[in-house]
C-alpha cells in the first residue's frame, strides 16, 4: 500500500509501547509502568515514531511530536487489515499536523523541524556559597543550541521551554528542550522575544550555567560535555 502524506500533514508510524523499557549498561531490559502514578503526560505517553511520508521532512526518519499526538484524532483506522498480527502489534499510524512534529534525524544529530529551535535553560549560582545550595532557575530565559541564534541566551515568553522525554537509542530516557522560532518576526507565535547580550558575556565569563536542571547545569567551559 503507497500512501501520500497531505499538506502540512506527517504520515507516521509509532510504537505505543517503544518508551516503556529502561536498558541497563550490561544490556539488561526492564519493563517501566510509566502511566500507574505520574500525571505528567510528556513524561509517560511516547513521543518517538518514523516517518512513513512528509513533505519537509526525510522518508525513514525518527522524530520526536506532542505528547498529544497519539490520539484516535489523527488516528489511521483501516491502513491495516484488521487482524490477529495487528491487534498484537503495538505499533499504530497517524496522520499528525506538522506543527506537532519538533525534531527529527535519521542517523546522527536531532534536527529543529520548521518553527523550532534548541536550548538549555539558564541557572545562576546561589549567593549563599556557605549552605553549598543548589543553583536558582533564570526564568524566561534560554541558552539556544541551533539554528542561528546557537550560543546566544536569549529572552522568552513565558513557559516558553517544552521540555520532550523520549527512548533514546541507547533504551534510556534523554530530554531535549524545543521553543517556537519563525523566520519571519511577525508571526504571532514566535517565543523568543530578544537577544541577551549581557547574559550571553555572563555565561561566557563563568557567572551563569545552562542546562536542564539546577542538579546537571555546567559552566561555559563545560558547555560541550554531555548534559543529561
Amino acid at each position: 500500500m503507497t500512501t501520500v502524506a497531505t499538506h502540512k500533514r506527517i504520515f507516521i508510524k509509532c510504537d505505543l509501547q517503544y518508551k516503556n523499557s529502561h536498558r541497563f549498561s550490561e544490556g539488561h531490559t526492564i519493563t517501566l509502568n510509566r502511566d500507574v502514578d505520574n500525571f505528567d503526560k510528556r513524561i509517560t505517553r511516547p513521543i518517538n515514531a518514523i516517518v512513513i511520508d512528509a513533505e519537509n521532512i526525510p522518508k525513514g526518519a525518527e522524530i520526536l511530536m506532542h505528547h498529544n499526538s497519539i490520539h484516535d484524532t489523527y488516528k489511521l483506522f483501516d491502513y491495516k487489515e484488521l487482524g490477529g498480527d495487528y491487534i498484537q502489534s503495538t505499533i499504530r499510524y497517524f496522520s499528525i499536523p506538522e506543527s506537532e512534529c519538533y525534531a527529527w534525524r535519521l542517523n546522527g544529530e536531532w534536527h529543529p523541524c520548521n518553527g523550532f529551535e534548541f536550548g538549555l535553560r539558564v541557572f545562576k549560582p546561589h549567593p549563599n556559597y556557605f549552605l553549598d545550595l543548589l543553583p536558582v532557575l533564570v526564568k524566561n530565559k534560554l541558552y539556544i543550541t541551533s539554528g542561528e541564534l546557537k550560543d546566544k541566551i536569549v529572552i522568552t515568553k513565558t513557559a516558553s521551554d517544552y521540555e520532550m522525554f523520549f527512548q533514546d537509542k541507547n533504551g534510556k530516557e534523554a530530554k531535549l528542550i524545543r521553543i517556537r522560532h519563525f523566520d519571519e518576526p511577525e508571526n504571532i507565535r514566535e517565543e523568543i522575544i530578544a537577544v541577551d547580550n549581557e547574559a550571553t558575556e555572563q555565561f561566557k565569563n563563568g557567572n551563569l550555567l545552562i542546562g536542564y536542571s539546577p542538579t546537571n547545569c555546567h559552566k561555559y567551559a563545560n558547555k560541550l560535555s554531555t548534559i543529561s
